[in-house]
């Protein structure tokens, strides 16, 4: 557990907690808004986010790695859950927040597993594709509707 800070050096906190409140004055706006796209309160991206920082920094392999949402997660999320539960349902929330954790108990799962070298098969056109289709369908679709 946070195996990253083995070796670290106190010469580094400076620029460490610069980096910290950077990364937090970015996350707070971010977090919001892919909550909305989500379809689920923004209040609800300010709670998740801490907890998806923590784990990984306690977890995680890399210091160099920026772990957070993204707007394909969110769109992805929002059409998945919206296929079981109508937005603004009541249970919207809930189903959402029960897709993110086991989303999460997979992912915990797979690098338990060491199972990153899957990420190799997957071809560089096929991420561009993800990337661009998840930009396109943002762009033409209206946002959901906050609870």
């Amino acid at each position: 557990m946070f195996s990253s800070l083995r070796g670290y050096r106190s010469e580094w906190l400076r620029g460490d907690l610069i980096a910290g409140l950077t990364v937090w004055a970015v996350l707070v706006p971010e977090s919001l808004a892919y909550a909305s796209i989500a379809g689920v309160s923004p209040v609800v991206g300010l709670y998740a986010a801490p907890g998806a920082l923590i784990l990984y920094a306690a977890l995680g392999s890399s210091r160099h790695l920026v772990a957070g949402p993204m707007s394909a997660t969110a769109a992805l999320s929002a059409a998945s859950v919206a296929s079981v539960v109508p937005v603004g349902d009541s249970a919207f929330a809930a189903v959402t927040a029960a897709l993110a954790i086991s989303t999460g108990i997979a992912a915990l799962l797979a690098g338990l597993l060491r199972l990153g070298f899957l990420a190799s098969f997957i071809s560089e056109p096929v991420i561009k594709g993800f990337r661009t289709s998840a930009c396109i369908s943002s762009a033409c679709s209206p946002p959901a509707a906050s609870p």
